[in-house]
């Protein structure tokens, strides 16, 4: 998959952010926890659960101000139940040419599964059954073709190749799902909060085929930018950035510059 630079760039605009009241309030309420809240001692120490939460949030109030007609479910520490209710056997590895094996269970990968954020109609009661039923995600999966789904994995430990080892399980749990539900494309995101990287899995033609871009750096600023809007410039890559991945809208379009989607 490819993005354009250009479109890249345009997502930090500081003019853009200072017109967006989301982002405003999401820069204050960055600043009141990098002073008054402490940061999580983890073995990966640039993970931090809490930037990715937040811009989760700021992405989906911005797909949903978008499209009234649409809503979104998100299911934290998503688990992935086979049709007796129970966790699910292990994944097999996608038929389509996947750079690496495959070499954790499902049970390890769903269990890395942050967040499963579903994009449906705005139907009230289809919103409550995503939400309040153990296995209403699953079934609505299963039986309707008008709902999408993007996976979020937190890459918590440390890995020496970072958020690129955690591309296998970011498969198997797309394939697993796939192989679980009537859904013939799952989006999915590995981040430690400051590094992201976006995938797509696929069927095409009776194979699974995953997509992905390199990671993205949320550290590309210009030299000399003040502390303050490096960090506006981040929080506005990131989220614009989540909002097109779980919208399905460009930049994140075609297999490569000039592809259809």
């Amino acid at each position: 998959m490819f993005i354009a630079p250009e479109l890249l760039r345009s997502m930090t605009s500081m003019d853009a952010f200072r017109d967006d009241p989301l982002m405003v309030e999401l820069f204050d309420r960055f600043m009141f926890w990098q002073q008054h809240m402490r940061p999580v001692f983890a073995e990966n120490p640039t993970w931090n659960p809490q930037f990715i939460s937040e811009c989760l949030s700021a992405a989906v109030r911005h797909i949903l101000a978008k499209h009234p007609d649409r809503d979104i479910a998100i299911l934290p520490h998503f688990d992935l139940p086979g049709p007796d209710g129970k966790r699910s056997p292990a994944a097999t590895e996608p038929s389509a040419s996947t750079k690496e094996p495959l070499d954790h269970t499902t049970s390890e990968s769903i269990r890395r599964v942050r967040y499963a954020v579903l994009h449906h109609s705005n139907e009230p009661t289809l919103k409550g059954r995503l939400l309040e039923t153990p296995n209403g995600a699953m079934k609505i999966l299963s039986s309707r073709k008008d709902c999408s789904c993007c996976i979020i994995i937190e890459a918590e430990e440390y890995r020496t190749r970072g958020v690129l080892s955690f591309r296998p399980e970011a498969i198997a749990a797309a394939s697993t799902l796939m192989s679980h539900t009537s859904l013939t494309d799952v989006r999915t995101c590995v981040t430690d909060g400051l590094n992201w990287m976006f995938g797509r899995l696929v069927l095409r033609d009776g194979r699974q085929i995953y997509l992905d871009l390199n990671p993205v750096d949320i550290y590309l600023s210009p030299l000399f930018t003040p502390p303050d809007d490096i960090l506006r410039s981040r929080l506005y890559r990131v989220v614009g950035l989540l909002a097109c991945w779980i919208d399905g809208v460009a930049p994140f379009i075609g297999d490569a510059q000039g592809g259809g989607q």
